[in-house]
């Protein structure tokens, strides 16, 4: 009985949604880059997590509306080739790839969480009716999560944290230097955005 709780507990936990928040209690994390954006990955749930992180001389409010409108990704975040809503805090999203990698796509629910001094878009990837069959790599296990802190009226520490997973075609020898770029790119679009 003993082995058929813990088969039963390890079979849901593998397929429990990826909570990203949990993450950033991590305590060990290696060091791709520590320049203006600091990029750094670790384990969680058996899944490569990267975070970066840098502060922006903006307030918190500007950032969060961008961050927040998903529609618009693909105006601001140059290699998102297209953002679809599908429904209520559901939405689609193609990443384009560097020649000769596939493209990406992933389906997530996302949900908004804010205080005085503090923002959060944190998404998992779900399974939606609506979703159009893929022509590009699915990522089944897409997660991420957006953390502003206001560090004062016109500064904010900017979190931006993601399951680095690319499967497919792309090598796992090029995942730190991905990860790297996509994590000083997705902050050099942000600011131009801004």
């Amino acid at each position: 009985m003993k082995n058929f709780i813990y088969i039963v507990f390890s079979i849901s936990f593998a397929f429990s949604e990826l909570d990203l928040r949990l993450a950033t209690k991590i305590s060990k994390w290696y060091d791709l880059d520590s320049e203006e954006v600091s990029i750094s990955w670790t384990h969680y749930k058996t899944f490569p997590i990267v975070q970066a992180k840098t502060v922006i001389e903006k307030p918190l409010d500007n950032i969060s509306a961008i961050i927040g409108d998903l529609g618009s990704y693909p105006e601001v975040f140059k290699r998102i080739k297209e953002a679809k809503k599908l429904d209520d805090n559901i939405v689609h999203i193609i990443i384009d790839m560097p020649f000769p990698f596939d493209g990406r796509d992933y389906v997530v629910k996302f949900n908004i969480e804010k205080s005085k001094n503090k923002w959060m878009l944190v998404y998992s990837s779900v399974v939606h009716p609506d979703a159009p069959l893929s022509r590009y790599t699915r990522l089944p296990n897409a997660a991420g999560m957006w953390e502003l802190k206001k560090l004062g009226s016109n500064k904010t520490e900017v979190t931006y944290m993601w399951n680095g997973e690319l499967l497919g075609n792309f090598p796992d020898i090029g995942l730190n230097k991905a990860w790297s770029i996509w994590g000083k790119e997705i902050f050099d679009w942000l600011n131009e955005a801004l």
